[in-house]
């Protein structure tokens, strides 16, 4: 109802949401419905902003030849179950059990979550992350036409990713 309301005063909508389907609904149903019209602004928080800015910021430095880009988020801090909302717990949850979706080969695709584990050197260490379904793989190919393959993961500190990529092999058709 927000959305629809926004859309027809012409007014910029805005939330916070890291769901992936959702966004992607966003994107598909009103998206087209908004163009022209005003901004919708989905998974606005601390989720997704900052791999939008720092893949476009990659992506313009390496003008035509950016085909590819990797996005990695690391949380840091005090990590537990009790720093999670139970609203965000649910999300998770639900993110977890749905489909997910990748941008490679050009082509926005379905892709469960954890389906690759990806791999970044920081500071001469290697971080794993699990692929996750993020806002990059929906919104950087539009602004780039030359990019053919979005990566984006996420690492948590104690969680062995290897496992839980294996695992959702076995439990994605549950």
């Amino acid at each position: 109802a927000a959305i629809e309301a926004a859309i027809a005063k012409k007014a910029t909508y805005l939330d916070s949401t890291g769901e992936h389907v959702f966004t992607k609904v966003v994107n598909d149903v009103w998206g087209p419905q908004a163009e022209g019209r005003c901004a919708l602004f989905t998974a606005f928080g601390f989720d997704y902003v900052p791999g939008q800015i720092a893949g476009a910021l990659a992506l313009q430095a390496a003008g035509p030849d950016g085909v590819s880009v990797e996005i990695g988020y690391f949380p840091t801090g005090e990590q537990g179950a009790d720093q999670i909302s139970s609203g965000t717990k649910a999300s998770i949850a639900r993110m977890a059990a749905s489909t997910g979706f990748a941008f490679s080969d050009c082509t926005l695709k379905k892709a469960r979550i954890a389906e690759k584990v990806l791999s970044f050197d920081y500071e001469g260490t290697d971080h794993r992350a699990m692929s996750v379904s993020g806002t990059e793989h929906l919104f950087l190919p539009d602004s780039f036409p030359n990019l053919c393959n979005v990566s984006v993961g996420l690492g948590m500190p104690g969680v062995p990713v290897r496992a839980v990529s294996a695992a959702s092999f076995l439990t994605a058709p549950l």
